[in-house]
């Protein structure tokens, strides 16, 4: 059956799985989007999950195989590394948005009265052990969407980092406290990430950015040198957030895409491949596409040209992100209706929202 429907769906040619032998076959059940269920639930039937454990087994080092007999069972094997790279932090939280700073760049975590919060020359300041210490606000350093607090302190907590008179203390609305936590890079698919050195999981369960002290402090100082004060959520002109369909059949990919697109103030919602997306674009309305192009089912290529043939969507811009680099292919992006094409190995935040600006 897997090799029935890999064909029916279009993840393979009746000759390539007529050339598989049985393990090779069985292997399909991690494809994505590839389900021999006849009925689709909320929580089965849409052929992710064992494609998502796959992607986060692989994420950690491991590998997954599966063993299977006709009339007596199936056995799934997951084998991870005992070991990986560590890092004690400070978690701590702006907004909703929950993140670790490694001890190693942090001076000290403080909490003052706003009452001892002064200007000096038009900044806010706090004084640490006689000296006149930068106060910052985390959320406008790394473009979060502000929002309204619902318990106004008398206090500000702020993780100060860097050395002497370099230091910057940066206001939080929480310090959770101090861990030990998993570091993963961002992998290929994210080569730079302005502010972000990787990622970990903490205990919740959800997936939390890992800062870059010395890429924060940089930013710090640019935007004092700049005078730029952070001006909320990006908004379509009457107050709503831009919506932004993201498409990308690997997970990793996509919770990154939507998380930078998040933390810049955006409402992301986010499809597993092209057909997904016309779904999502049929119930919903969007200011921005970004999507993939090498994906299951429809890719990237096939979904703009339907999205330009549709007379309700041919105005919705859209930005491909891939891999792919040859001319031949930019050129292809471009003649099927695309607005923007970037490349993922010249791939950053800060370039991706620049794009995803100049087309909204």
């Amino acid at each position: 059956r897997l090799r029935e429907v890999a064909v029916r769906e279009g993840l393979r040619t009746q000759g390539q799985v007529d050339s598989t032998d049985d393990s090779e076959a069985v292997r399909l059940a991690f494809a994505s989007g590839l389900s021999t269920s006849r009925t689709v639930s909320q929580i089965s039937g849409r052929g992710l999950g064992l494609a998502i454990v796959e992607e986060k087994v692989e994420t950690l080092g491991g590998s997954v195989s599966v063993d299977t007999e006709k009339g007596r069972g199936t056995a799934f094997r997951i084998i991870v590394p005992a070991t990986l790279a560590t890092a004690r932090g400070i978690l701590a939280q702006v907004s909703d948005w929950p993140f670790v700073m490694p001890v190693v760049g942090v001076d000290r975590v403080v909490r003052v009265r706003k009452g001892q919060v002064r200007l000096v020359e038009n900044r806010e300041t706090i004084q640490l052990e006689g000296r006149t210490v930068p106060l910052v606000y985390m959320q406008e350093v790394l473009d979060l969407p502000v929002k309204p607090q619902r318990n106004v302190s008398d206090h500000v907590q702020a993780v100060v980092a860097g050395s002497g008179d370099d230091r910057v203390a940066f206001a939080v609305d929480r310090i959770i406290g101090e861990q030990e936590v998993l570091v993963k890079t961002l992998g290929p698919q994210l080569v730079r990430v302005k502010n972000i050195s990787g990622g970990t999981i903490i205990g919740s369960g959800k997936v939390v950015p890992i800062i870059n002290t010395t890429d924060l402090l940089q930013s710090a100082s640019q935007r004092a040198a700049a005078g730029v004060r952070a001006e909320g959520a990006a908004s379509n002109g009457n107050g709503a957030r831009k919506a932004v369909l993201v498409v990308e059949d690997s997970i990793t990919s996509r919770m990154l895409l939507k998380n930078v697109l998040e933390a810049a103030g955006y409402y992301v919602k986010p499809a597993v491949d092209g057909l997904d997306a016309l779904s999502a674009l049929h119930d919903e309305d969007f200011d921005l596409v970004i999507s993939d192009i090498e994906m299951p089912r429809m890719d990237g290529f096939e979904l703009t040209s339907k999205i330009r043939s549709d007379m309700r969507l041919a105005r919705v811009p859209v930005m491909l992100v891939t891999a792919m680099e040859s001319q031949e292919q930019k050129e292809r992006g471009i003649d099927v209706g695309a607005n923007a094409y970037l490349t993922k190995s010249s791939f950053t935040q800060g370039t991706l929202l620049e794009a995803a600006r100049s087309l909204l």
